[in-house]
């Protein structure tokens, strides 16, 4: 693998190693692997800053582990136990929808209320 320049041409001393600013995700991964690379021609300061970077992780959230808020309308449908269409076309114009970018999510409320009033309906 042909080590990429992690200092565009700029001296080693002054370049920020920063793969997040400096390169798009594939290529930031492919940085990291090198800087980490024991072979790789660094200056011994330059892979202790390496090393402590590596070491240090991003605290995560607690996963959740609770019933799901929100469906996708695939997981909305398979939850009433209707195809995809069905829903489409019978179900998910009587729901409020979330709608970020071109995610679409039902809230698990909405669907037992939708339940409740479809239910009243029935003879």
């Amino acid at each position: 693998m042909t080590p990429p320049d992690p200092t565009f041409g700029i001296p080693l001393d002054a370049a920020e190693l920063d793969a997040e600013d400096r390169w798009i995700e594939g290529e930031a991964d492919d940085l990291r692997r090198w800087l980490m690379d024991e072979t790789a021609p660094l200056p011994a300061s330059v892979r202790a800053e390496v090393r402590a970077a590596a070491a240090v992780q991003a605290p995560t959230a607690p996963e959740w582990t609770g019933d799901p808020l929100a469906l996708s309308l695939a997981g909305a449908a398979s939850a009433l136990g209707v195809s995809e269409d069905h829903f489409a076309a019978h179900v998910k114009p009587e729901l409020k929808v979330i709608r970020r970018g071109r995610r679409q999510l039902v809230a698990v409320a909405e669907l037992r209320r939708w339940l409740d009033r479809a239910g009243e309906r029935t003879l």
